[in-house]
């Protein structure tokens, strides 16, 4: 890049040379100092030329380590060469047999970079970069889908919060609901607001589903005393829950509403699109029992046990990390891969992914709403906040389409 930029440079300067002294040979008057003039300008090129054929021979006499390099660029930086330049769908089919071998390990570590580069044994590195990768990154698997942002309104997100102390008696059971999208032009954002029409309340365990394509259920205080616990995260149910939504009524996210925030819940976007296709080849006898064989793999990988967790000790996560606060909980579901998911019905309906099966993200109260909260009597420590509000910053969402035009 910096030697093409050299060249750029010296090619103007002697373009700017070769017309000074056109301009001088086509005037007749001041001989003497014309030919000062022309001397010097001669000169100059001679030097830019000899500049310019040094510059291409060395780029002739590149060795074979430097091209075998050129191939060896760490995936996650060509992430951010594709937004850069906006590469689009003829692009990406244009790209080299060696890049394409790098598209399953680059989809991976492009997501950990997105989601988890800020956070490391309880503390918080590059928050400025994940807070410019949230509003800008888009994942390599994401350029065959559907894709926007969304975030809560303030109206939304106090309605959402007012549902978890339980100093109300309504408030002692969960909640379910169904959310509204709105297209915001300026921002290009959608906001998110709470649907009146559908308003399910449950018991102090679970809750009836609403089955829509948005939609969110609480995790009140009441359970977090049942469970004596200090985070309420979604349980190994919310997952096969939302999965089943997301294959009979295209359910695009769901947003879990905790003392702590808001988790939202996605299908990895790398597997949508085989997910889909897959579970239609499936027969209609066989759809619950792909169904239960998820929730079987979310019961042995991903599944933690609430139960006496504090953010002091934390409790050990099924591959050994131990989780003591939300973002390495997120961090932890994000990057368990499900190699295959084994099932066999009437018909085998097995599939083999090796990706992790869920993109989970996390959003802190705002301190007014905290505020709100403490003020309501609940008794359920709060962990450090990031900045990361449910109100100001927005999350990625991303959906299957048949059709070119793209609508939430």
């Amino acid at each position: 890049m910096i030697k093409s930029r050299k060249l750029l440079k010296i090619n103007q300067k002697i373009k700017k040379c070769l017309a000074s002294i056109n301009k001088i040979k086509k005037s007749r008057s001041r001989k003497a100092k014309i030919s000062c003039k022309l001397k010097r300008l001669n000169k100059s090129l001679k030097l830019y030329r000899k500049k310019k054929s040094k510059l291409r021979l060395s780029r002739k006499k590149r060795s074979n380590t430097h091209k075998s390099r050129k191939y060896k660029i760490d995936t996650i930086k060509l992430s951010k060469r594709f937004y850069r330049f906006k590469t689009n769908r003829k692009v990406l089919k244009n790209i080299s047999d060696k890049f394409k071998n790098l598209s399953e390990s680059y989809s991976i570590e492009s997501q950990e970079k997105h989601q988890h580069s800020y956070h490391s044994n309880n503390k918080v590195r590059n928050i400025k970069s994940h807070k410019r990768n949230i509003k800008n990154e888009k994942y390599h698997c994401r350029f065959d889908l559907c894709n926007a942002r969304a975030k809560l309104t303030k109206k939304t997100a106090i309605f959402l919060s007012n549902l978890i102390p339980r100093s109300d008696h309504e408030n002692q059971n969960e909640a379910a609901g169904n959310f509204l999208l709105s297209y915001n032009k300026k921002t290009k954002i959608y906001n998110i607001k709470h649907d009146p029409k559908h308003f399910n309340k449950g018991t102090a365990s679970d809750v009836e589903a609403v089955e829509t394509k948005y939609n969110w259920h609480t995790h009140p205080e009441a359970a977090y005393h049942i469970h004596n616990c200090e985070m309420g995260w979604p349980s190994r149910d919310d997952y096969t829950t939302f999965l089943d939504g997301f294959f009979k009524f295209d359910t695009t996210f769901h947003i879990v509403v905790t003392v702590e925030g808001i988790y939202i819940l996605n299908i990895n976007p790398c597997i949508i699109k085989k997910l889909k296709n897959h579970y239609d080849t499936i027969s209609d006898s066989d759809t619950d029992k792909f169904v239960d064989c998820v929730d079987e793999w979310a019961d042995d990988y991903i599944n933690i046990s609430k139960t006496g967790l504090t953010r002091e000790h934390g409790l050990e996560a099924p591959d050994g990390t131990v989780i003591r606060d939300e973002y390495l909980y997120v961090e932890f579901v994000n990057n368990q891969i499900c190699k295959k998911i084994t099932c066999k019905g009437k018909t085998d309906c097995s599939i083999k992914i090796n990706y992790p099966l869920f993109h989970i993200e996390f959003r802190e109260w705002p301190k007014s709403i905290i505020n709100n909260l403490i003020k309501k009597g609940v008794s359920i420590k709060y962990g450090r906040t990031y900045g990361f509000n449910a109100i100001t910053t927005p999350f990625r969402i991303s959906k299957f389409s048949n059709n070119n035009y793209c609508e939430f």
